[in-house]
């Protein structure tokens, strides 16, 4: 029971950081992303977004790789006599080759979709192809620090990335107004001032890792080691995923690149700042908690597993909602505040990328789950194929001449078909109590929703006229939203760890 509460202690701590970072992060990031939009304008924007896009889609092998070392590093470290030299040198020499074949594929492939099937300007092309080879550089960078941020992300040490990465969006933020008063090519300067932000993370974090960690990191050449190939192997069905995952996202981009150019891109990439920001919030709370999720698997303490995810997804929801509802109810009022000029059509998009974040808190924790467990395979196949088929699908309504949103309506009912799918394989590939979960997890966030809509939707119907009409009726929603999660989303014994929590730290004072 204490090594319970300790755990418990050690992931609410965590869960703190993380907050604390990302609303750092988060509110730069949005003042960052109203300048970029002034130094570069919605066309150039948009162009960027779409060919540092592209390198995205190349770095699904990345993506999953940083699953992958994750996972084995919290397996080994519950281990007994777990060898972390081991598990670190591996997945770094993977990296390293990784790093290789996607520098290979983008100046080969990638390029050639640059040189004959982008939607750009012909005056463009030249920056086009420059910010191609540095995002290329970019993403290299990325993929070698993998290991490094794993490996204290493993430890629990979210302080550390939490500094790195406010001191990067804080570097991030510099550079972006100096760009405003760069009288030349912006969008090639802010291409390479982007890429000093990435080299200055990768060194603080390796830094970190040689300072706290040097007997793990020291180099060590594994021979026949056949690590590699249970790492490639478990990484090849993680690696299908992430391609979805990027190839629904970034395939997305490049679909309605070609249907409809750059200016409607900026207005995505508006639109998914929104989405990425909030959902920030949600996805660093599954951050915190993975990391015990893994070692009690490996343990064989299951029981203690089930609970860490039923809270994960319970509370991911309630925090959406929040988000969710605070936002929808003057969207156009918000973007208006955060860009001054809404690129057309923005407001709408904002809202269906946060419909479709509020979908997809109901599968947090789950991915976690099954990748403690070790058997991703068809989770991984079966997710993915019904990922893949969104870009079919919006091609199809795209060449019918539906407008660009409707590809947000395939990813929030593609999603909706995920989840489902995903907890009935749950049930019968790891004995899951499937209703067990659904009780603790979504009944009480589901309520809470409801309530929520019914009264957002009625206040959406009021005259607003003014700025303080607008102010008061953003705070008010955010309040009933908090309240509404406090007393119909959360029971009693959660209801009385928050209250008493706020009471010993008044009573501190």
């Amino acid at each position: 029971m204490n090594t319970i509460s300790g755990e418990n202690k050690l992931i609410f701590k965590n869960t703190i950081i993380i907050y604390i970072r990302m609303l750092i992060v988060t509110v730069v990031g949005l003042i960052s992303a109203r300048f970029v939009l002034q130094a570069l304008g919605v066309s150039d924007y948009g162009l960027y977004n779409i060919v540092a896009g592209l390198i995205s889609m190349l770095n699904f092998i990345s993506a999953a790789m940083s699953t992958t070392t994750r996972r084995f590093i919290n397996i080994e470290m519950g281990k007994t006599n777990g060898n972390l030299n081991k598990i670190f040198n591996v997945s770094l020499l993977l990296h390293i080759f990784f790093a290789l074949f996607i520098f290979i594929i983008a100046e080969t492939i990638g390029l050639w979709y640059i040189n004959n099937m982008l939607n750009v300007e012909s005056n463009k092309f030249a920056d086009a192809k420059f910010i191609f080879h540095i995002s290329t550089i970019v993403a290299c960078i990325g993929i070698i620090n993998v290991p490094f941020q794993s490996l204290i992300e493993a430890f629990e040490k979210f302080s550390y990335t939490a500094v790195i990465d406010i001191i990067a969006i804080f570097l991030k933020l510099g550079f972006i107004m100096l760009i405003l008063y760069y009288p030349g090519n912006s969008l090639r300067v802010y291409a390479i001032l982007m890429c000093l932000v990435s080299l200055v993370s990768f060194v603080l974090y390796s830094c970190v890792c040689m300072k706290n960690w040097s007997d793990i990191i020291s180099f060590k050449l594994y021979k026949n080691c056949p690590l590699y190939k249970e790492i490639i192997i478990f990484n090849n069905y993680t690696a299908l995923g992430a391609a979805a995952c990027i190839g629904k996202s970034q395939g997305g981009n490049l679909l309605v690149n070609y249907f409809f150019g750059t200016i409607v891109n900026g207005a995505f990439a508006m639109a998914f700042q929104i989405d990425n920001y909030v959902y920030m919030f949600v996805n660093k709370l599954t951050m915190a908690s993975n990391p015990q999720m893994a070692k009690n698997f490996s343990k064989g303490t299951l029981e203690r597993s089930n609970s860490i995810l039923e809270k994960n997804s319970k509370y991911s929801i309630l925090i959406m909602s929040v988000f969710y509802f605070s936002l929808i109810v003057d969207l156009e009022y918000i973007l208006g505040l955060w860009l001054g000029k809404i690129p057309p059509g923005t407001a709408f998009l904002c809202f269906l990328t946060l419909t479709d974040a509020l979908v997809r808190s109901f599968s947090e924790g789950t991915n976690g789950y099954v990748q403690a467990s070790g058997k991703v395979k068809w989770f991984q196949i079966v997710s993915s194929v019904f990922m893949f088929i969104n870009l079919p699908t919006a091609y199809i309504l795209f060449s019918q001449g539906f407008d660009a949103y409707w590809i947000l309506i395939c990813y929030i009912s593609f999603d909706i078909i995920v989840i489902i799918v995903s907890l009935f394989m749950m049930k019968r590939i790891l004995s899951f109590d499937v209703l067990e979960y659904i009780r603790n997890a979504y009944l009480s966030p589901i309520r809470c929703i409801i309530v929520l809509t019914v009264i957002v939707y009625l206040l959406r119907l009021l005259p607003i006229n003014s700025m303080i009409q607008h102010i008061l009726l953003i705070a008010f929603v955010g309040l009933l939203s908090t309240g509404c999660v406090f007393f119909i989303g959360l029971d009693k014994r959660e209801q009385a760890v928050i209250c008493n929590f706020f009471k010993f730290k008044m009573d501190l004072k």
